[in-house]
């Protein structure tokens, strides 16, 4: 697979992400033609558009499709944008896949409209179900990002993980909350820092206390596979593949690999020993919120707050 950038930064000011301060909130564009004639020069079918938010200017994503069909440039490629714009723009999207968009990664985030209000997502769950079914008409592959925060209860965990079996994204991914370094979240959290050994700022361990114990928080969060073991048996399917049978054609040759690399990693990255051998002698095993310890929503409004 090839990449290439056709955008640098990023307009909204998510308060865990620090592309937006890189950038003071600007974005630099190359324009459709020039995308087109990088796409056409790249000898790889398959690219991988590495911008930060690729779904934000419609005139350019329009421009970019009429370039793509006019040169007869036949290539599959995906990119990072936000699901609430492939909500508002349901026609683009399927103009997109027509053109060669086979995949989309979104940070849909959370299932609860208060923690998207808390991330300063600009964005809402009613938008997340909506873009789930829009990217679903064309075929478009969608890999969805959802944080797990530190102060769940397992009545979260499994809210959560129902609510992503609901979406049926192809590809979900779970991550813990974690405030990197010059994010806002990082100003809200630092001082509650357990480690600032950054081999565990790797978005599955978190590095701040956490509600449940930590054996228990794994115990929790590796259960995650459910809802990817649910999500793979609704990839490959008939239906699904007659959508886009020209990329599936392209797909398929790699599935023994991936079934490979399953067998290899799954014992490992769902096993909640993994991540308590991982901080061992780092972060202590009793490390937890106190009764009444404020989260990290409650923080981070703080910090918005000033």
């Amino acid at each position: 697979m090839g990449s290439i950038f056709t955008s640098r930064g990023c307009s909204f000011d998510c308060n865990f992400c620090a592309i937006w301060e890189f950038y003071d909130h600007k974005t630099r564009f190359l324009s459709a033609k020039a995308i087109a004639d990088r796409m056409e020069s790249m000898e790889q079918d398959m690219i991988f558009l590495l911008d930060d938010n690729f779904l934000s200017r419609t005139d350019r994503l329009w421009a970019l499709a009429d370039e793509l069909e006019s040169r007869g440039i036949k290539k599959h490629w995906m990119s990072q944008g936000r699901s609430d714009f492939a909500a508002k723009n349901p026609e683009l999207m399927h103009r997109l896949a027509s053109v060669g968009m086979a995949g989309l990664l979104s940070g849909y985030e959370s299932n609860a409209q208060d923690a998207l209000e808390h991330l300063r997502k600009r964005g809402n769950v009613e938008a997340n179900v909506e873009a789930s079914r829009i990217l679903k008409e064309p075929g478009i592959i969608s890999t969805g990002i959802f944080m797990v925060r530190p102060e769940f209860e397992v009545a979260d965990f499994h809210e959560l993980y129902e609510y992503i079996k609901g979406l049926g994204i192809e590809i979900p991914m779970v991550t813990v909350q974690t405030p990197l370094p010059g994010t806002e979240l990082w100003k809200a959290r630092k001082d509650h820092l357990l480690t600032q050994d950054f081999r565990l700022f790797d978005l599955v361990h978190p590095v701040v206390p956490t509600r449940l114990p930590r054996d228990q928080f794994y115990a929790e969060f590796v259960k995650w596979k459910a809802v990817i073991d649910h999500s793979v048996r609704r990839w490959f399917t008939p239906r699904q593949m007659m959508k886009r049978p020209d990329l599936y054609r392209k797909l398929l040759p790699n599935l023994p690999k991936m079934i490979r690399r399953r067998i290899q990693y799954h014992p490992v990255h769902f096993n909640p020993e993994s991540y308590l051998r991982d901080e061992a002698g780092i972060i202590p095993r009793d490390a937890q919120l106190a009764p009444g310890q404020p989260s990290v929503l409650d923080l981070t409004q703080e910090v918005a707050a000033k």
